[in-house]
C-alpha cells in the first residue's frame, strides 16, 4: 500500500499513513479533527535523481528495485504484526 502524508490544520501536525487509494483517511491521528488535507509527494526515484550525480540507466533501475524490495519488506512485516 502506498504511504500518504497528511497535514492537520487544527493541531498543525503532519503524519504519514499507509492505506489504499480508495480508503482515504478522514481524521487526524493526533487530535481526531476532520480538518486534514493530503500533502503531495514527489516519487522517491525522482528525489534520488536530484540528490545524486548522473548514473547509468542500469544502475538507476537496480537502485529502484532495491528500494521497492525494502518497501515490500516493511509492508510484509507490518502485515505479519497485524495478523498475529
Amino acid at each position: 500500500m502506498p504511504l500518504y502524508r497528511y497535514f492537520c490544520a487544527a493541531c498543525r501536525s503532519q503524519f504519514e499513513i499507509r492505506h489504499s487509494y480508495t480508503a482515504p483517511i478522514t481524521q487526524c491521528q493526533g487530535c481526531e479533527s476532520d480538518q486534514i488535507e493530503r500533502l503531495l509527494d514527489m516519487p522517491v526515484p525522482h528525489l534520488n535523481r536530484l540528490k545524486t550525480p548522473h548514473k547509468g540507466v542500469g544502475e538507476e533501475v537496480r537502485n529502484a528495485i532495491e528500494e521497492a524490495k525494502d518497501g515490500l519488506e516493511v509492508q510484509k512485516e507490518e502485515l505479519r504484526k497485524k495478523n498475529q
